[in-house]
This record gives structure tokens, sequence and C-alpha cells, in this order.
């Protein structure tokens, strides 16, 4: 019996846009996607917190104005003449919930709170650091993608978190595309996470390649 290795027969997608000439970076804020997990696949730069030790059950994670801090500090010294496509994971939203500090725009939470309301707090903290990201960048030049891998259910269906049932509250996450070539607008209709490979290909001129999904803006 042959074996052949998942990497022999479909590509990361930043492996694509690094063969297309990209420079590409990858920020994580979870040990969860330690590099012995294969996801560091075509990034020049993958940083991410230290790998837990044996038996460990909380593992290290990073805060959002960190993970800001080392993109920008990639971004200001990346060669500024040739593309770049850039992964930065925002680990926030995500129990245990923080108190949030605020700021002039968003307001804070406390610990005294409930879960539920210092869940939003870790929302704005987010939205902080994905402002602050945005305003680095050219955005009339660049495709942004904003998406998430799961929701929590905050006490619905008796489940406190995620990870065990598969109900509307986990499962329907965010989705946002904006930049050069998509139009504005708001699509209510089901879609899934799976084309964005598709719709990155062909916004951003790499070629075609098998795939589960398709362009996100092929909704006939």
């Amino acid at each position: 019996v042959g074996l052949v290795s998942v990497d022999d027969v479909l590509a990361l997608l930043a492996e694509e846009f690094r063969d297309r000439g990209y420079v590409t970076a990858a920020f994580v804020a979870s040990a969860v996607l330690d590099p012995r997990y294969g996801l560091d696949g075509g990034f020049d730069v993958y940083r991410h917190p230290a790998p837990p030790e044996r038996g460990a059950l909380i593992w290290d994670t990073l805060d959002a104005s960190e993970q800001v801090t080392r993109f920008s500090q990639w971004f200001e010294a990346r060669p500024a003449e040739r593309h770049w496509f850039a992964w930065i994971h925002l680990w926030d939203p995500h129990d245990p919930y923080r108190p949030y500090d605020g700021d002039r725009l968003r307001t804070g939470t406390a610990q005294s709170d409930s879960p539920e309301e210092r869940y939003r707090g870790e929302v704005r903290r987010a939205d902080a650091a994905i402002q602050a990201i945005l305003e680095r960048i050219d955005s009339e030049r660049t495709v942004v993608v904003l998406c998430a891998d799961h929701g929590e259910s905050l006490g619905e269906h008796d489940e406190q978190t995620h990870g065990y049932l598969c109900y509307g509250a986990t499962m329907d996450v965010p989705l946002i595309l904006a930049g050069p070539g998509i139009e504005p607008g708001e699509d209510s209709d089901p879609c899934t996470l799976e084309g964005l490979a598709p719709t990155l290909r062909t916004l951003c001129g790499l070629d075609s390649a098998p795939s589960d999904g398709r362009d996100l803006r092929d909704r006939d």
C-alpha cells in the first residue's frame, strides 16, 4: 500500500501566494495553531506563542494589541515593491472572557459583568485591533477578508461556549470581504468559508485550482 502525504496532493493557499511571488506572513494568537500542525506551510514568517508543555490544559495566547504590533513591525519591514499575503489571527472573543478597558468609540466591561457582556467586550477589543490594522494598509489596493471559525453559545441549548453542539450560535460566523473587485453591499444568502480560496485566487490573479467551494461573488 502506498502512502501519499496531503502536502503532495493539496497546496495550502499561502503556498500558492508564495509561489506567485507574494511575501507571506502569519501571526497566530494561540498555541493551538503551533507549527507542528502544519499550518505554517507557505508562510515566510510564522509568528506564534510558545508551544504548551506536555499535559498542559491551558495554552498560551496573545492579546489583540500584541498581534497588531507584530503585524505592524513586519509590514513596515517587508519589501515594499512586492505583493503581500498575511493572516492575522485574533483569539480575544474566546473563553475565558476578560474585562475590556474600552476606548472613545467602544464601551468597556468589568469582571463583574455577565459572561455575555464580557464576550461583547472581547469583540470590541478585536474590533479595535482590526481598525488599527486597516489604518496601516492601503485599503484601495488590498483585498481584506474578515471571518471567524466559530461563535459562542453563551448558554443557548445549555452550552456555555462551543465545541459540542452544531446550532447556529456556534456555526453561523461573520464573513466580510472588501477591496478592489468587490462590489459594496450585503448578501444574506447562505454561503460557506469554502468559497474563500477560489475567490481570493480570482481576485489576486492566482491560477485556478481544485476546490470544494466557488467564487463567493458568483451568487446566481
